[in-house]
C-alpha cells in the first residue's frame, strides 16, 4: 500500500545496501513504509519524507546520477551505496555523491533496519 506524502506518492520501501570500506563489509538495510507494517515511528515517517523528495526518476537521486562523480585515483576505502525504492530500478552512488537527504535517507534506512 503506498501512502501520500505532501502531495505524492510514497512506495513500500526502500533498501539500501552499503559496499566497500576498508573492511569490504557490506551492509543492508530495509525499511517498510507500508503504515500497516506497524512501525509508527517518527524515523519511519522522516524516511516516507526523505524519499518522496528523493525519489528515481524524478528527484535529487535522479539528479546525481546525471553528475559525473570526479575522475582520478580510485578510492578503495570509500563506500558505494545501492538505493532501491519500490517500483523504481536501484541506483548506485558513490560515496562523494551522498550528502543531504540523500545521505540522511541512508543513515537513517541502516539504522532502522540493518541486516548485515
Amino acid at each position: 500500500m503506498d501512502e501520500a506524502v505532501d502531495g505524492d506518492t510514497v512506495p513500500g520501501y526502500v533498501e539500501v545496501r552499503r559496499t566497500g570500506g576498508i573492511t569490504g563489509r557490506a551492509v543492508s538495510g530495509r525499511v517498510d513504509l507500508d503504515p500497516a507494517a506497524g512501525r509508527a515511528d517518527a524515523r519511519v515517517a522522516e524516511v516516507q519524507a526523505l524519499v518522496a523528495r528523493v525519489r528515481p526518476g524524478r528527484g535529487l537521486l535522479a539528479r546525481l546520477l546525471a553528475v559525473r562523480t570526479p575522475s582520478g585515483r580510485p578510492h578503495p576505502d570509500r563506500f558505494g551505496y545501492t538505493i532501491t525504492v519500490a517500483g523504481a530500478d536501484p541506483v548506485v552512488l558513490a560515496e562523494s555523491q551522498v550528502h543531504g537527504d540523500v545521505r540522511r535517507l541512508v543513515e537513517l534506512v541502516l539504522e532502522l533496519g540493518t541486516t548485515s
